[in-house]
């Protein structure tokens, strides 16, 4: 049987400002009064009605956001605070799960020591403890096998007492009785653009401090949040151009402005010049490093390899060294350390080298290399980011036809609204699935560029926003524009 619940589309405006917003504190949103037209009901789909309604249906994992969509072998629903999967190939509806939302939203947060109280129910796979508020509502809603074990320590925000979990976060207010546990809307917060209202007739609560994740496949490939630290910043535009975001543990950047060429900016670095080279040692599996003269710490090692190896973490500046008790090694990158206070599977962390990036050296920045080879000229002359660019920006199809290409052009002029050649602008593009990121090429001697993209998923109607910023050594400058899909041809 199908389960239909009747409300109003959601709209689609227009996205953040590199930078600029995020989805802001943890408060209750209030919705409007209930409407619905012919064509607005939404089902929660027969494979999943079953187990939903086994979990609490509406009443913990609220109501449908978008019909169930095929994703290759994977049928996935997203509702208000969960998103369910099922994997099609499967003989049983047991095969039902929750997406990792907690992970993907970046909520997840680095390991913590086990308390010392007795009783503490601690999750040595994550390194977090469940707060013992939520004991019964996490085992109400499935413990570990629905919800997924705890990615955050318990928090006080805002009046509220909130813990996230891999696949769903719970929170009760701070006056609450410890009963009046609910879930987080992870659903809501997941849909792509910046609409995060609630169906009319429910209220939801976002999780706060949820902040834009351009380089989401970069982090999700090497352990996210968990692995990087909890974000410092938004996304921004640095002054030597790069899109970047400060971690508590590393500073990621991409010098083209586009998430898929991610860097770490090399903080290891800022701590001095490699220490002197050490003979290749007689131990042929030793990792050494001949361009530095060190060898990779064994106790370092997998998680070395594990985690990009040197194209992430960078060359080795020094042995592995054990000060004040804590077992650590400097790159290029980062610094590891080995905390005998964690489970050895959560033991290798990354030493908070984002939050002194922040604190101590100019954004936008790269600390001064290793003396591997000569050393860099100094810049003859600092960013003056006083001045305002002026941009434009327009597409070559107003009204993109389905299947079809869209190009986005820019114009780029100086303050003194001369040209100014030799700059990619950063563009985002909040497509239907998602923001897309596309490589724009260098401007050309009028100061002209532009960029070719597919918009994969949109609708009749539909409108696009996209946003252009540029940073330099002439200023900074920011535009927007949008174009909107067409029929398909024949269509009345």
């Amino acid at each position: 049987m199908r389960r239909a619940l009747s409300f109003t589309t959601l709209a689609v405006s227009m996205i953040f400002l590199l930078g600029a917003a995020q989805l802001g504190g943890c408060s209750s949103i209030g919705s409007p009064a209930a409407s619905s037209t012919d064509n607005d009901d939404l089902t929660v789909a027969d494979v999943f009605d079953a187990f939903w309604t086994e979990k609490g249906g509406l009443a913990t994992f609220g109501p449908p956001l978008e019909p169930a969509h095929d994703d290759n072998t994977l049928l996935r629903q997203t509702f208000l605070n969960v998103e369910l999967v099922f994997e099609t190939r499967a003989t049983t509806p047991s095969q039902i799960y929750l997406a990792p939302l907690g992970r993907s939203l970046g909520l997840a947060e680095p390991p913590a020591p086990a308390p010392t109280k007795s009783g503490a129910r601690y999750f040595k796979t994550t390194g977090h403890t469940l707060f013992t508020g939520f004991v019964q509502a996490f085992d109400q809603f499935g413990g570990e096998t629905t919800i997924g074990d705890p990615i955050s320590e318990v928090a006080f925000r805002d009046g509220l007492v909130v813990q996230y979990f891999e696949n769903a976060g719970l929170y009760r207010e701070q006056s609450a009785a410890p009963t009046e546990v609910h879930m987080l809307a992870f659903g809501l917060a997941a849909r792509s653009g910046p609409d995060k209202s609630p169906p009319p007739g429910f209220q939801a609560v976002l999780p706060p401090a949820t902040r834009p994740r351009p380089f989401a496949p970069f982090l999700d490939r090497y352990g996210g949040e968990a692995v990087f630290g909890v974000p410092l910043t938004d996304p921004h535009l640095a002054p030597d151009g790069a899109l970047e975001q400060i971690y508590e543990r590393a500073a990621l950047f991409s010098p083209s402005g586009t998430p898929a060429e991610v860097r770490l900016r090399p903080l290891g670095r800022a701590f001095g010049a490699a220490d002197p080279p050490n003979p290749r040692p007689a131990d042929p599996q030793a990792l050494y490093f001949s361009e530095t003269g060190h060898t990779l710490g064994l106790a370092f090692a997998s998680f070395f390899v594990g985690h990009g190896g040197q194209e992430v973490l960078g060359l080795p500046l020094a042995e592995a060294d054990s000060l004040d008790g804590v077992l650590s090694q400097r790159f290029e990158n980062a610094i590891l350390q080995y905390r005998f206070d964690l489970p050895p599977s959560l033991a290798i962390q990354l030493a908070p080298l984002g939050e002194e990036y922040l604190n101590r050296l100019p954004i936008g920045s790269s600390p001064s290399p290793a003396p591997l080879g000569p050393s860099p000229a100094a810049p003859t002359a600092e960013y003056d980011a006083t001045g305002v660019a002026l941009l434009r920006t327009w597409v070559e199809k107003p009204i993109l036809p389905p299947g079809m290409e869209q190009t986005i052009f820019v114009e780029i002029l100086r303050p003194d609204r001369s040209p100014w050649p030799g700059v990619a602008p950063v563009i985002v593009v909040n497509g239907p699935e998602g923001k897309v990121y596309p490589p724009v090429p260098l401007t050309n001697p009028e100061g002209l560029t532009a960029v070719t993209l597919r918009v994969d998923g949109l609708a009749a109607g539909e409108i696009v926003t996209y946003d252009v910023a540029v940073a330099g050594e002439a200023g900074i400058g920011y535009a927007t524009g949008e174009f909107a899909g067409g029929l398909v041809k024949g269509t009345p």
